[in-house]
């Protein structure tokens, strides 16, 4: 340890990586070194908290003067009109699209409100509520596609057998 004034310098584990020394008041310093030491700690403390409540009070204002989703939600009705519209989407995936009704009729109360963060967020919810129900029905019509197709090989391959002589 090396005597800088009235602190000593160690080589702290974390400090010496960066080969920056630590300071730290002379063991038998009297209180008021100590106390000097606790309150610019304090102070650097405090103004980090500051900083950060600014920040996210800078973040919050942000969020607040957000544009209204005006695009969001037409391309959100216009999902699930459309999914609405597929009778095997219907069929298929009746949850997936009243989940999608639901937070469409959630995020037009929200934009009626101005909580446009949170119609954003239900509006983009709802569209995929219909894009999932749409799939399951897509998937249902590929399902029946494959069953049917088997039957159709399998009813072929039942003719083949009772015509080959054996």
């Amino acid at each position: 340890m090396r005597d800088i004034g009235t602190y000593n310098t160690v080589n702290h584990a974390n400090a010496s990586a960066a080969n920056i020394p630590l300071l730290l008041p002379p063991c038998g310093a009297p209180s008021g070194a100590q106390t000097s030491m606790h309150q610019s700690t304090f102070h650097a403390h405090r103004y980090l908290s500051l900083a950060a409540a600014a920040a996210l009070v800078s973040v919050l204002a942000a969020c607040s003067t957000l544009p209204p989703p005006v695009e969001q939600l037409a391309v959100s009705r216009t999902t699930v009109e459309r999914v609405s519209a597929a009778p095997d989407a219907v069929d298929a995936a009746p949850v997936e699209l009243s989940q999608a009704r639901d937070k469409l009729a959630r995020a037009e109360r929200a934009m009626n409100d101005k909580d446009y963060v949170a119609a954003r967020r239900l509006a983009a919810e709802s569209e995929a509520d219909a894009r999932v129900a749409e799939s399951r029905a897509s998937a249902t019509r590929g399902e029946r596609a494959l069953r049917e197709i088997r039957e159709g090989i399998r009813a072929l391959q039942d003719e083949i057998n009772r015509r080959t002589p054996r």
